[in-house]
């Protein structure tokens, strides 16, 4: 039962064993090869669902302002990290975090909002 497979100059272990760390990292090596992909992933999802609808629900609150910077930046890295080339560890991670921040920022606002 050998989980790794020695392939010079790497050493590729077995997909399914490991934990759901492993599994990230794996998945974001076989996505290396379709990088580009993931960048237009990055734009039409960022820039055409999660920054409108923070927006339209930030809109309510006076932190607007910081909310928009905060956006367009987090948008603006994703698009530089993307064009560099750098690992999509990298990008993919940087693309989660920032749909994940740019989501949960106006759901506990507007859950603050409710619930005051």
């Amino acid at each position: 039962m050998a989980s790794k497979i020695a392939v010079y100059p790497k050493v590729y272990e077995d997909p399914n064993e490991g934990g759901i760390m492993k599994k990230y990292l794996n998945y974001c090596e076989a996505q290396m090869p379709v990088r580009s992909q993931w960048y237009l992933i990055t734009l039409m999802v960022l820039a055409g669902g999660v920054i409108p609808i923070g927006l339209a629900v930030m809109s309510l609150f006076p932190e607007y302002i910081n909310y928009v910077g905060l956006s367009m930046t987090l948008f603006l890295a994703n698009v530089i990290v993307n064009v560099a080339g750098v690992h999509t560890k990298v990008t993919l991670s940087l693309f989660l975090a920032t749909a994940a921040l740019l989501l949960l920022i106006p759901a506990v606002a507007a859950l603050g909002l409710l619930f005051a």
